[in-house]
């Protein structure tokens, strides 16, 4: 008898600590989704101030918070929010960082592919090194860029080291590395070479 009085005793203890760990599972799920909540309307409103409240009153997952909410900004194209977000130290992607200086390529923005390429350059050379294909590829975006801009000195330094690394990785007939050096043939012709 005392033995099957315990056992519910113990199911009844197992079931409790099951509710509290559900319970606490739930509140910190709706407290983070309020805090994304909140964060995307600072961000759609562009208010630099509640974004940076709202980072420091982040305590779980800030960095997270920062990456999503730089992503975020970038969707909403609020470029002093993603400006202050990355001089947060932010952690991000970099492939994700080229990424959005493409899109910008597209857009015909040429100043922020400059100000993000440079930036991109910078996280992937520090996440990923000098010589991955992805540092390669920034590059080459900043290179045709200083040529569309008649920027042949920039331009001709960027594409060269482009290539290089390219050529180590890729080898000398793949596509990317061709076309890079069809784009330096292009620019010594326009250099008068």
């Amino acid at each position: 008898m005392r033995l099957v009085n315990l056992e519910k005793y113990s199911t009844r203890i197992s079931m409790r600590i099951l509710l509290l760990v559900f319970s606490f599972c739930l509140v910190t799920s709706v407290s983070a989704q309020i805090s994304y909540e909140r964060m995307k309307y600072a961000i759609e409103h562009n208010d630099v101030s509640k974004v940076s409240q709202l980072l420091e009153n982040e305590t779980s997952n800030k960095e997270a918070m920062k990456a999503w909410a730089f992503k975020m900004a970038a969707g909403y194209d609020r470029q002093n929010i993603m400006k202050f977000l990355y001089n947060k130290n932010m952690a991000c992607d970099p492939v994700w960082f080229n990424t959005l200086v493409l899109r910008y390529w597209n857009d015909n923005r040429k100043n922020d592919v400059e100000y993000w390429g440079l930036r991109a350059l910078a996280l992937v050379e520090t996440q990923l090194g000098k010589e991955h294909e992805e540092y390669a590829f920034g590059l080459r975006t900043l290179g045709l860029l200083y040529f569309r801009q008649g920027q042949y000195a920039s331009a001709n330094q960027c594409l060269r080291q482009a290539q290089t690394i390219m050529v180590n990785k890729l080898g000398d007939d793949h596509k990317e590395t061709l076309e890079i050096k069809q784009t330096i043939a292009a620019l010594e012709k326009e250099m008068g070479n």
